[in-house]
Formats: C-alpha cells, sequence, structure tokens
C-alpha cells in the first residue's frame, strides 16, 4: 500500500484574485517578488537573489539562490557579532538553472521596478543590484519576503498560507488547465522535482 502524499496548501481562486487586483495596484518594493512567486511558482530565496544581469527584457535566468543561516561560533567574535548572515549560493541541481520566458504584462512590472529604483536612489540600477530590492537598495532577506506576504494576506482578510504556497497553487493551476498532463510531468518541468506531492 503506497503512503498518502502529504496534503499541501494551495490559494483558493477568489483569494488569489484579490491578492493579484492588490498586488497590480500597491506600489510596496517588495509585491514584485510575490508577482514572481505566483506567476513562475520561485522559490522565496530565488526570488531575492535575482539581479539584473539575471533580466535582458525576454528571459529571467534563475540561477542562484540566498538563504539566512547561522553564521559559526568563532572564539575570536566580539560579543556583538551578527549570529545570522545572507548566504548566496547557486540553485540546486542543474536542472533548477533555467531561463523563463517573461510575459509583456511581466515586463511592465520589471521595467517598473527598474525605474523606481532610479527614483528613489538617482542612479540607474546596475547589473548587479538586486531586482527585488529593500528600502536601502540591497538584497531583500528572504525571512523579510514571507513576513510581508503573511501581513498582506492579514491585511486583505484572507486565509493564511505561507508563501511557498503559491508554488502549490501554480502547480495545481497547470493541472486545472492541462489535466491531460500527470502531476509528475508538471512537477519535474515547472516545479523541477521529482516528486509532485513535496514542492
Amino acid at each position: 500500500r503506497k503512503a498518502a502524499r502529504p496534503w499541501v496548501e494551495v490559494m483558493e481562486d477568489e483569494s488569489l484574485r484579490k491578492l493579484r487586483d492588490f498586488l497590480c495596484t500597491d506600489g510596496n518594493l517588495m509585491n514584485v517578488g510575490i508577482i514572481l512567486a505566483e506567476e513562475f511558482a520561485l522559490r522565496r530565496g530565488e526570488i531575492c537573489a535575482l539581479r539584473w544581469r539575471d533580466y535582458d527584457g525576454v528571459y529571467l535566468h534563475i540561477r542562484d539562490t540566498v538563504k539566512r543561516l547561522k553564521v559559526p561560533k568563532d572564539e575570536t567574535q566580539h560579543p556583538g557579532a551578527p549570529k545570522t548572515a545572507l548566504v548566496f549560493n547557486s540553485v540546486k541541481t542543474e536542472s533548477s538553472d533555467r531561463h523563463l520566458a517573461i510575459s509583456p504584462a511581466m515586463q511592465a512590472f520589471l521595467e517598473a521596478q527598474r525605474s523606481r529604483y532610479y527614483e528613489l536612489f538617482e542612479r540607474e540600477a546596475e547589473s548587479d543590484d538586486f531586482i527585488v530590492y529593500s528600502s536601502a537598495g540591497g538584497v531583500t532577506d528572504p525571512d523579510n519576503l514571507s513576513h510581508y506576504f503573511t501581513d498582506l494576506l492579514d491585511g486583505l482578510g484572507l486565509p493564511h498560507v505561507k508563501l511557498h504556497a503559491l508554488r502549490h497553487t501554480f502547480a495545481s493551476m497547470h493541472l486545472k488547465h492541462f489535466h491531460h498532463l500527470s502531476g509528475d510531468y508538471i512537477s519535474f518541468k515547472i516545479l523541477r522535482k521529482a516528486d509532485s506531492g513535496i514542492a
């Protein structure tokens, strides 16, 4: 007897519509990160690691990820030294390194994000600058993106789900519209995972 696949969170269609409506009209700097998660099933670390060099106007190149990790203890560290740090790495596997075609609507979001960078910092965004940037112009902590998503759902009166649930929602929508494809195919080709039960 096969073990039951674990239950996964997805956003309901009406909740997703309300979220999209808000993201398209509000000006928070992190909104584009939520849009990227919903549009392409990106992990939060992949979103926060995206730089302008990864976008050529037509494709997004997903190749890096960032994560907050504990800093190994060192006897030479002073008492006030940070206990965690943001660490960048290449994506998990060769298949996770991918190019995603960008729709005209997504191109407009990204170009607006680039324009806002100039308005805020009075310089053009350079290739090493981040697409989803903080109010100081640097990298956005993936934890902060998750916290923002939680606050966003609360503010809109929507049921709580984790940011990662947008990956499952993406897969669920594809299974609904492309029902002739198996869950494992959707998982391998789109979510880049071996098991569609765990994204």
